[in-house]
């Protein structure tokens, strides 16, 4: 029977597990977690480092997403098939309508980043709690770490971004030293 079957070793194990506390009570233990980060690191924002040199790549220096070029197309092509619960419509749904939606994510993507301002509307997530590792306490709140379901459109923004950004950076660092922008991933 397939039930008696030992798993094999190379599979993971369920990522759902029965929380036995409430959202209220992970929500209000991360907020805490997030706080004590910040109380702890409060001292240092006063030693950041200063630019010796102005911003010679300012957001409104940076290539637009086009849909002439396919840029735009490639962009939603190139995109996971996840989606999430505000999603209005599914991921697999966006691409196969990418013909029709890639100016409209083209336009939504250049006007924040030429105005500097990410829309409300796209600052939400489906938060999920999931154990860090198999072994660890269900019944300890400490063993879980939040995942973030972010929105299509706001990973679209994401990435644009991260495609300007990561050159500005590398230019930065090599051109100042002491000026170390955090590196940047973007799945």
């Amino acid at each position: 029977m397939a039930k008696d079957r030992p798993r094999p070793s190379n599979t993971k194990p369920p990522t759902t597990t029965q929380i036995p506390d409430s959202a209220d009570d992970l929500a209000s233990h991360f907020i805490c977690k997030v706080d004590k980060i910040r109380a702890s690191t409060a001292s240092s924002a006063d030693q950041r480092p200063t630019r010796s040199h102005p911003t010679e790549n300012g957001l409104s220096s940076f290539q637009l997403v086009t849909t002439e070029d396919e840029d735009a197309h490639r962009l939603i092509r190139q995109a996971p098939c996840k989606h999430c619960d505000l999603d209005p419509a599914p991921t697999w749904l966006i691409k196969r309508t990418t013909g029709m939606l890639a100016s409209v994510v083209a336009a939504i993507c250049n006007a924040s980043l030429q105005s500097g301002v990410f829309p409300d509307s796209q600052k939400r997530a489906v938060i999920r709690a999931r154990l860090k590792k198999p072994c660890l306490s269900p019944d300890d709140l400490n063993s879980y770490r939040p995942i973030s379901n972010l929105t299509f459109l706001s990973k679209m923004v994401e990435r644009v971004a991260a495609r300007f950004y990561e050159p500005c950076r590398r230019k930065r660092s090599s051109a100042d030293q002491t000026v170390n922008l955090p590196e940047v991933s973007f799945h």
